[in-house]
């Protein structure tokens, strides 16, 4: 999982095969799993200066998502690469 400086959140990964990109949030170390994103609209979120006023307009909302579990799950459960 790729780290970035952000109020919003602690780390993502993005997937572009399947177009999923899974951030884990600050509050509360929640992951979510977001669906069908393009790649040009990741690539814009990562340059954007305000990652929260871009995920709150672009992201959130406008694509499937789902909860996939808290930060402490996936460090104990080696079946979840996904995020390392």
């Amino acid at each position: 999982m790729n780290e970035k400086k952000s109020d919003l959140f602690a780390r993502y990964r993005y997937d572009e095969e399947t177009k999923e990109l899974q951030i884990e949030f600050h509050s509360g170390y929640h992951v979510y799993r977001y669906h069908d994103i393009p790649k040009d609209v990741v690539e814009s979120f990562l340059r954007e200066g305000s990652h929260g006023a871009f995920f709150n307009k672009k992201i959130r909302n406008r694509y499937t998502c789902e909860k996939v579990g808290v930060k402490e799950e996936y460090e104990r459960n080696p079946h979840y690469a996904f995020l390392k």
